[in-house]
């Protein structure tokens, strides 16, 4: 189950930090409640660390170490062997940076691009976020089973090409369904907040249009302000949520689809002893790069 591993401690992540600002209030949050996830997060290395205390070596790499075989420089004997380098570098470029690449914009661009850029609300961003995630990490296993059944190779290409011209169009979906320029406005609403001790005034501009979307447009200024600090936030309707809840989705299982197949590939090619392993490793590269 190593391949959910990293996308669970998003999920999780992603749910106590929700938590805390649903559970608190909005100054709340933004004066104390915000290190309350690094407290969690500092507890968890706590025990992390006495796991991987207990945890002992894999047998081949422990049968390596006792019979003092293991690389005494992993770096050199990994560069400088022309073998070696090539495998590594097979993996890198073959492999690793560009279903690297595709499942970081899957599960940390998407949230980036809705919070700065579409400027959606941080409770709406992070809801959608952990409910795309549920849904799409089961397929882990199911992307996993299928490579065993019909071969890792093809697999893997499909998914690289489908994320590879997917993702533009995806997110071009993704601006349109928050967009809200040109539609018309029913209510409009102006609030004004002076802040006495900070010597600002911040007047927030509220706008409702007629699909339901709320925007807000804050302005803070103030003699101790280089300059304007403006904020949008844009409140979605449920049908909006759901839309991106769905375009995040397929992100996530389209970055499943070429990684989970790869994954034990490339575990077995990096490890320690790697110049030990070089025949090992080999074998698994050629067997994946020549599957038809």
């Amino acid at each position: 189950m190593l391949q959910l591993t990293a996308t669970v401690g998003l999920f999780l992540s992603t749910a106590i930090i929700l938590s805390c600002r649903l559970g608190l209030s909005f100054e709340q949050f933004q004066a104390w409640g915000w290190r309350i996830p690094f407290a969690v997060s500092g507890l968890l290395v706590v025990v992390s660390y006495f796991i991987r205390r207990r945890l002992g070596e894999s047998p081949v790499f422990a049968q390596l170490k006792a019979a003092g075989t293991t690389s005494t420089n992993p770096l050199r004997d990994s560069f400088v062997d022309p073998q070696n380098r090539r495998l590594v570098l097979l993996a890198l470029f073959g492999l690793t940076m560009g279903y690297g690449c595709i499942w970081y914009t899957a599960h940390f661009y998407s949230s980036v691009f809705m919070g700065t850029i579409l400027n959606v609300d941080f409770v709406q961003t992070n809801t959608i976020m952990l409910v795309a995630l549920l849904l799409a990490t089961p397929f882990a296993v199911v992307f996993g089973a299928l490579s065993d059944r019909i071969g890792r190779k093809g697999l893997m290409m499909t998914g690289l090409a489908l994320a590879t011209i997917g993702f533009y169009p995806i997110y071009r979906q993704m601006n349109a369904v928050v967009d809200y320029v040109g539609k018309p406005v029913v209510n409009r609403q102006v609030s004004r907040i002076r802040a006495l001790k900070a010597n600002t005034l911040t007047i927030t501009e509220t706008n409702l249009f007629t699909d339901g979307t709320s925007v807000a447009l804050a302005t803070t200024t103030g003699p101790l302000l280089a300059k304007s600090d403006v904020k949008t936030v844009v409140h979605l309707t449920n049908k909006a949520r759901n839309q991106l809840i769905f375009w995040v989705w397929l992100q996530v299982f389209l970055s499943r689809w070429p990684m989970d197949p790869s994954r034990p590939i490339w575990w077995s090619c990096s490890r320690p002893a790697f110049a030990t392993h070089r025949s090992r490793c080999r074998i698994t590269l050629v067997t994946v790069f020549s599957e038809g």
